[in-house]
């Protein structure tokens, strides 16, 4: 099968330089067995023009052009959303030329002096390539952003499937109280009860599957996120709480990280609500803290509650899966599962170990990225 032609857009401004590529470009076409079409531009603003028109596979551009120079036209292409791969062409050899050329998206850089016509053929197949994987690249992440909306449509119209029975039984259940409590014997009213208390259950167990789907879908805007500002805003969230178990939170030095705000607010809210949900009959004493490991930030979240039974210390991150009776504490056994997910998504890992003398600590990484603080 006869090999495509591969077109290319040559942007230099000095005639003779362009016939030398040119001719070393026919020369990496016999050694490739590849047809190469070359079109040639003479200035920096017919060069632009072409790149934006498109239709070429790959584009060189020399760094000496009038009036501007190749990587300033390089980098005003990709603003206008140029995708093409750029080879940047120069009469020296230069490392911060190259680094530049580099940082402003060119493809390879090479040196007119000693870019023989093997270079040549290297460096175009290697851009081709390089464009290849980026178009399958992109591809798969549209194919990726298409799916999390389709989850997300998905989630959102079984969850209103789902809770549509669930509030007939609920107002069935309602009027039968209302019209029939006085014939109610205490057996009746506690099955009565049972059936109101699986409703809310079962409502509860849909909404917090639907924010388990709506990870994938919330696309990934990240920002620095203070986690002392925001662990001290789901502390006072707690305060009645608190009270009620004569709980106390000790917050150490946390750190400025790079993330996802609600979602790394939603896990501590699950951590610090499990803690202070599974309280032992002492006053609970919490504490969230944090120190850098290596690459990463390692924070725990510490308590003096039942603990995790030691047989569950992996599975107990699983969805659905609970450490203790949903009738002795109330849940979906969702928010673990949830944890695990921000956790992931954000780059780290996250487990439990049991604490001395009582109690259990959750641990977790998060990447620690230029720019964090603590």
């Amino acid at each position: 099968m006869k090999e495509p032609t591969v077109t290319l857009l040559l942007i230099d401004d000095d005639e003779s330089d362009a016939l030398i590529t040119t001719h070393r470009i026919e020369q990496a076409s016999e050694l490739s067995g590849i047809a190469y079409q070359v079109e040639w531009v003479d200035s920096y603003r017919a060069g632009l023009e072409a790149a934006l028109r498109g239709g070429h596979d790959l584009v060189l551009v020399d760094y000496e052009l009038c009036p501007g120079k190749g990587i300033e036209l390089l980098v005003e292409a990709r603003r206008a959303g140029c995708t093409t791969p750029f080879i940047l062409l120069t009469g020296m050899e230069d490392r911060e030329i190259d680094r530049l050329a580099m940082e402003a998206g060119a493809f390879d850089f090479l040196s007119k002096g000693t870019a023989t016509a093997e270079l040549i053929e290297r460096s175009i197949r290697y851009g081709l390539a390089h464009a290849h994987a980026l178009g399958t690249l992109a591809a798969k992440t549209r194919e990726l952003e298409r799916s999390n909306m389709e989850l997300e449509l998905f989630a959102r119209a079984v969850s209103h499937d789902l809770r549509q029975p669930l509030h007939v039984i609920a107002g069935y259940a309602e009027l039968l109280t209302m019209r029939y409590e006085q014939a109610f014997d205490d057996r009746a009213k506690q099955m009565m009860g049972k059936i109101v208390n699986g409703v809310e259950r079962m409502n509860s167990m849909i909404e917090d599957l639907l924010g388990l789907a709506r990870l994938d879908a919330d696309g990934d805007k990240r920002a620095a996120v203070d986690c002392g500002r925001v662990v001290a805003a789901v502390v006072a969230e707690f305060e009645l709480r608190l009270l009620d178990v004569g709980g106390q939170v000790r917050l150490g030095v946390l750190p400025t990280v790079h993330g996802r705000a609600a979602h790394l607010e939603q896990l501590f809210r699950n951590l610090l609500g499990n803690a202070i949900k599974f309280s032992s009959d002492a006053p609970a004493r919490l504490s969230v803290e944090c120190l850098p490991d290596g690459e990463c930030w390692l924070f725990s979240v510490r308590d003096n509650g039942i603990g995790v039974p030691e047989g569950l210390l992996e599975s107990i991150f699983e969805p659905f899966q609970r450490g203790h009776p949903s009738d002795a504490y109330p849940g979906t056994g969702i928010g673990l599962a949830l944890c695990r997910k921000i956790v992931q998504q954000h780059g780290g890992r996250i487990w439990v170990e049991p604490a001395v003398p009582a109690g259990s600590v959750f641990r977790f990484t998060l990447p620690r990225e230029q720019g964090d603080t603590l």
